[in-house]
């Protein structure tokens, strides 16, 4: 597990950059190369399933709806990492703090980790605290 070193990258930047370049770029300015190629290499597969099957109605709907929203969950899960990243957290370099996303890459990605992050890991950490002072009681 090799933790990403700190770089001055803003999440917002991170996750338009993402957005605006196939699903990748935010991953390489952060340090997540191989993830960065394994989802430039799924985008672009998707495109040409659309785009070869031009003389189907169906099949381009399909990828474009896939790929959509599988840039749109990237875009995601680059804030919350580029996030982890600016505040010191640790952060694998094949980390995913998007769970939707996890479970649709970690088929093709077999090095994939998901971590929890953002308010739902702290509104769970707050409950079981308040759960261990109930027991106490």
């Amino acid at each position: 597990m090799a933790k990403l070193e700190k770089k001055n990258i803003n999440p917002f930047l991170a996750a338009i950059a993402n957005f605006c370049c196939l699903g990748f770029l935010g991953y390489f300015l952060i340090g997540q190369s191989k993830k960065a190629i394994l989802f430039l290499i799924v985008a672009v597969v998707l495109l040409l399933l659309g785009t070869i099957g031009m003389q189907t109605l169906f099949l381009p709907f399909i990828t474009s709806v896939l790929y959509l929203a599988l840039v749109i969950l990237a875009a995601i899960d680059i804030h919350a990492l580029a996030t982890g990243v600016e505040k010191d957290e640790e952060v694998d370099e094949h980390e995913y703090k998007s769970e939707i996303l996890y479970k649709l890459m970690s088929p093709i990605h077999k090095e994939a980790v998901f971590k929890k992050g953002g308010p739902q890991k702290k509104e769970e950490e707050q409950a079981e605290a308040e759960e261990r002072d109930e027991n106490k009681e």
